[in-house]
C-alpha cells in the first residue's frame, strides 16, 4: 500500500515537469519553425532577388579568401582560402553564362553590400590567431546562408538558366560546408 501511495505522489509530482518540458519543446519547435519560415519568406523566388544574394555572396566569398591567403599563416585556412577563391571564381563565371540566356536585364551586383563591406573590415582589422578564427566564423555563416538561399531557389525559384546554375552549385556549396565542418578549429 505504502509503495502504491509513494508511486502516485511521484507520478503526481512529475506531471507538471513531464508538462513543462513538453511545452518548452512545443515552443522551441515553434520558434525554430518561425525562424525557418522567416528566412524562407526573406529568400528570393525570382531570378533579381537570387542573382543579387548570390552575387554579393560570392564577392565577399572571393575578397576575404584572397585576403585570408596573404594574411593567414595557417596551412588549413591557406588551403581552404585557395579553393574558395577558385570555386567561387569558377562559380561566378557560370552565374554570367546562365545569365546569358535569361529573358530580360538582370542587374548584378558590382560591389559588396553594407553588411558584407563591414565584415571584410573586421576581418581586414584582425590579424593572427584572431583573423584565422574571424575568417572561419565567417565562412561558417557564409557557407549556411549560401546553402539555404541555393537549396531554396533551385526548388521554389523561377524555371530556367539560373535554377539549373543553382541546383548544379549547390553540391559544391555544401562540400564548403563539410570542410569548415572537419578543419581543425584555429
Amino acid at each position: 500500500m505504502k509503495r502504491l501511495i509513494l508511486l502516485a505522489t511521484v507520478a503526481a509530482m512529475s506531471a507538471p515537469c513531464a508538462i513543462a518540458q513538453t511545452q518548452s519543446n512545443t515552443a522551441n519547435q515553434t520558434q525554430a519553425q518561425g525562424q525557418s519560415q522567416t528566412s524562407q519568406q526573406q529568400m528570393p523566388k525570382d531570378v533579381q532577388g537570387f542573382v543579387k544574394m548570390a552575387v554579393v555572396s560570392n564577392m565577399f566569398e572571393i575578397q576575404s579568401s584572397q585576403l585570408a591567403m596573404k594574411q593567414s599563416d595557417n596551412e588549413d585556412i591557406q588551403q581552404f582560402a585557395t579553393r574558395m577563391v577558385a570555386d567561387h571564381t569558377k562559380a561566378g563565371n557560370q552565374l554570367k553564362e546562365a545569365l546569358q540566356n535569361v529573358d530580360g536585364e538582370v542587374q548584378v551586383p558590382t560591389e559588396l553590400d553594407q553588411k558584407h563591406q563591414q565584415m571584410m573590415q573586421k576581418l581586414q582589422g584582425a590579424s593572427g590567431n584572431s583573423f584565422d578564427q574571424t575568417y572561419r566564423q565567417m565562412q561558417v555563416q557564409a557557407h549556411e546562408q549560401a546553402v539555404q538561399l541555393f537549396q531554396y531557389y533551385s526548388e521554389n525559384g523561377e524555371d530556367g538558366p539560373v535554377k539549373e546554375f543553382a541546383s548544379k552549385t549547390l553540391p559544391t556549396l555544401k562540400e564548403h560546408r563539410q570542410m569548415l565542418s572537419e578543419m581543425p578549429n584555429a
